[in-house]
């Protein structure tokens, strides 16, 4: 008789569905996810994550798709004060 899967078990099953999920996303499998993911894009991009790190996540070749995100973001640099200013 098979024993029921631990607690550590069902949590790797689970992280490893949900990542495999989000990497289809990110990667544009889903072609209806496009708004996702330009929320996810806008969001690390805001986040201070690097370009070249967005475009291997959402798959693009080049980091000039990439670039399309920083005119989105630029309204959360707005706020920033430059410490020279101060």
């Amino acid at each position: 008789m098979k024993s029921a899967p631990t607690v550590k078990q069902l949590v790797k099953s689970h992280l490893k569905n949900t990542t495999k999920r989000i990497l289809i996303i990110c990667r544009g499998e889903h072609h209806h996810n496009t708004p996702l993911r330009h929320s996810f894009a806008t969001h690390l991009l805001e986040a201070s994550t690097n370009l070249r790190h967005i475009k291997l996540l959402l798959g693009y070749s080049s980091t000039k798709t990439t670039e399309i995100y920083t005119h989105v973001a630029k309204s959360s640099f707005d706020s920033i004060t430059n410490p020279l200013d101060l």
